[in-house]
């Protein structure tokens, strides 16, 4: 059986323990054997039954060993996420059990699609994207690499994502909306047309900030 490491122990890394845990894999393909951060002492204020067993940095992936990505900032993501798989990282795409996935969905390496997403159709997600819980993705949307949709956020139909866009809690957006590259939309925005590249927008209708 092969070992899963979680890359990153802070609250969303706690998260992805027990998420990982229900999974049908967990225990059958692969065992969770601990996290890697930076902070070796993340994990100290709660008694967690696995440790971190040392930090990102300098870590020296292992032969047979799974990774899955647990942070959610996108730019530490991609940079943190890469440097692994230079090194032999192989990331595991993580789907929890309870997620309903329509036809012609792609999901990118290292995926993380956490309890209650629904991805409709014709959808296709870049490598390390990250789907907090309740998203719903509708038909014809595409994300690009290493972004971070936070819970309930709902992006409607030929929805486009470029890279690491950072879309928070309850977010709406418009058919058709395009968000550049590096944007972030803020908790409960409402998004219509587009966002230009390294924005950041609140409100509804969203303006900048």
């Amino acid at each position: 059986m092969k070992k899963l490491i979680i890359v990153g122990g802070g609250a969303f890394g706690r998260e992805i323990f027990h998420w990982a845990g229900q999974h049908p894999e967990c225990g059958e393909r692969w065992q969770i054997e601990g996290f890697i951060d930076d902070n070796t002492e993340a994990l100290d204020p709660w008694n967690y039954p696995k440790p971190i067993l040392g930090p990102i940095q300098g870590h020296q992936p292992e032969g047979g060993d799974l990774y899955l990505c647990a942070i959610a900032k996108p730019s530490t993501k991609e940079k943190v996420c890469r440097t692994l798989q230079s090194e032999g990282a192989e990331f595991i795409t993580f789907v929890h059990p309870s997620v309903t996935i329509g036809g012609n969905v792609t999901l990118g390496t290292g995926s993380v699609l956490c309890p209650k997403c629904v991805l409709t159709c014709d959808i296709e997600l870049g490598d390390f994207s990250m789907l907090n819980c309740g998203v719903t993705l509708g038909h014809d949307v595409r994300t690009g690499t290493a972004c971070t949709i936070n819970g309930n956020a709902e992006l409607t139909g030929g929805v486009t994502l470029g890279d690491r866009v950072f879309v928070g809690s309850h977010v709406t957006t418009h058919p058709g909306a395009s968000i550049q590259d590096d944007a972030t939309l803020g908790l409960g925005s409402a998004i219509i047309g587009r966002v230009k590249a390294g924005q950041s927008v609140l409100g509804v209708p969203a303006r900048r900030i």
